[in-house]
C-alpha cells in the first residue's frame, strides 16, 4: 500500500459461499434469539418523525435492546454454518465469506458468517470493522446490497455506493399493465402522478418505514385506463415508497452515468476474478474443517495466497530486476511448482492430506 500498488479509494464487494463440512440430513430445529437490525431504532425514530409532521400519532415501539425470536434449521455436526439455498442449487450447509478488493484485485478484508445470513443483513458490521479504516470513496456492490439503509449510511459517511438496476419485484397483471416507472414522484408537493395523469396523495406510514400513497375512488372508477392500473375490488391505486428512499435515488442517478457504468463493469474483473482464482486452485468450494474460527482461518490463508501470487508477479515485471527472476520469485516458484506436483500425487492416491 506505501509503493501505491493498492488503491482504497474504490473498493468492489461480495460474498461467497463455501460449503460447509456438515450433512445436509443431519440437523435439528432450534429457537435462536437474534438482535435487531443496525438501523432499525434510527429508522423507528424518523418513522414517528415523518408521522408527527404528517399529523399522525407515534408507534410505540419497544424500547431498550429487543431480541426476535426464530426457529431454525442448524446442523448437528456445524452449527455455526447456516443452511444456504440459492436458485438452481439445492440446499447445503455453507458459510457466506464477505470480501473487498481494491480495482487492482487485491483482497483488502474479509469475513466469515452463517450461510443463511443475507449480505444486506452482514454489510455494516462488515463495513465497520474491515472497510471504513481505508476511507473508501466509492464502494462498487451487487443486487443484494441495495437497500435504502446501506445507500443512507454510506452517502452519509461521503462514500458513494455504485449499485446495479434492480428489475421490480412482483408481477405485472399482463403485458398492457402499467410499469412502476410511469408513476412519477413529485418531491415538492410529495405525491404520484399516475400516467393518467391524477394524483395519488399521501395516506400513512407504516411500521416498516413506507410512506403510502393512495388514489381516490371517485376519480378512478371511471378512468379509461383503471385496468391497466390497478385490479384492486376497491379501484383504488395503492404505492408505497420507503421514507429514505431518496438515497436509492441518488444512486440510480449515478448508476446512469458514464462512470458509474464503467465501474460497475469492473466487479467481472476483480472481486469476482478473485473467487473464480480461488474456488478453482485454493479449494475454496467447500471447507473440511468444522467451526466459523477454523472457516476464518482458511479464508485468510487463501485469501493472503492470492496477494502474494500478485506480489511474486509484480517482481517478475520490476525494471529493476533487468527482466530476470528476483530471488524471491524465484524461491516462490520453486515452492509453487513442488506444492502443485505434490497435490497431483496425493489426487492420484485418492489421499487428502491438507485438512
Amino acid at each position: 500500500m506505501n509503493y501505491g500498488f493498492v488503491d482504497t479509494k474504490i473498493q468492489f464487494v461480495d460474498s461467497t459461499h463455501v460449503k460447509a463440512h456438515a450433512n445436509r440430513h443431519k440437523n435439528q430445529k432450534v429457537k435462536i434469539k437474534n438482535k435487531v437490525k443496525s438501523y432499525q431504532r434510527k429508522l423507528e425514530k424518523e418513522v414517528n418523525k415523518d408521522r408527527n409532521n404528517n399529523g399522525k400519532d407515534d408507534f410505540d415501539y419497544p424500547e431498550g435492546e429487543t431480541l426476535v425470536e426464530k426457529e431454525i434449521t442448524q446442523s448437528t455436526t456445524d452449527p455455526e454454518s447456516g443452511l444456504s439455498h440459492k436458485v438452481n442449487h439445492k440446499e447445503v450447509y455453507a458459510y457466506s465469506i464477505q470480501t473487498s478488493c481494491d480495482k487492482n484485485g487485491w483482497i483488502l478484508g474479509y469475513k466469515a458468517y452463517p450461510g443463511n445470513l443475507h449480505d444486506s443483513t452482514t454489510f455494516p458490521s462488515f463495513f465497520k470493522e474491515n472497510l471504513e479504516k481505508y476511507k473508501p470513496e466509492k464502494i462498487v456492490m451487487d443486487a443484494g446490497y441495495k437497500i435504502p439503509a446501506i445507500a443512507k449510511e454510506l452517502i452519509e459517511k461521503w462514500i458513494m455506493p455504485v449499485l446495479p438496476y434492480i428489475k421490480p419485484k412482483g408481477r405485472r397483471n399482463d403485458k398492457e399493465s402499467f410499469y412502476p416507472k410511469q408513476y412519477k414522484y413529485d418531491e415538492i408537493n410529495d405525491c404520484y402522478i399516475c400516467p393518467e395523469n391524477k394524483i395519488l396523495l399521501y395516506s400513512t406510514t407504516n411500521q416498516e418505514g413506507y410512506r403510502i400513497y393512495q388514489s381516490k375512488k371517485s376519480l378512478c372508477e371511471n378512468c379509461p385506463s383503471l385496468i391497466k392500473c390497478t385490479k384492486s375490488k376497491s379501484k383504488v391505486k395503492v404505492i408505497i415508497r420507503h421514507i429514505w428512499q431518496e438515497y436509492i435515488d441518488y444512486c440510480e442517478r449515478y448508476r446512469l452515468t458514464k462512470a458509474g457504468k464503467a465501474e460497475y463493469k469492473q466487479r467481472k474483473e476483480t472481486i469476482e476474478r478473485q473467487f473464480a482464482s480461488a474456488k478453482q486452485y485454493h479449494s475454496f468450494r467447500y471447507t473440511n474443517m468444522i467451526g466459523k474460527a477454523k472457516m476464518s482461518m482458511k479464508a485468510a490463508l487463501t485469501f493472503a495466497c492470492l496477494n502474494i501470487k500478485k506480489t511474486a508477479k509484480l517482481f517478475d515485471k520490476s525494471e529493476d530486476n533487468g527482466g530476470e527472476f528476483s530471488q524471491f520469485t524465484k524461491i516462490f516458484t520453486i515452492l509453487f511448482e513442488k506444492l502443485i506436483y505434490l497435490r497431483i500425487n496425493i489426487k492420484k492416491a485418492s489421499i487428502n492430506l491438507f485438512y
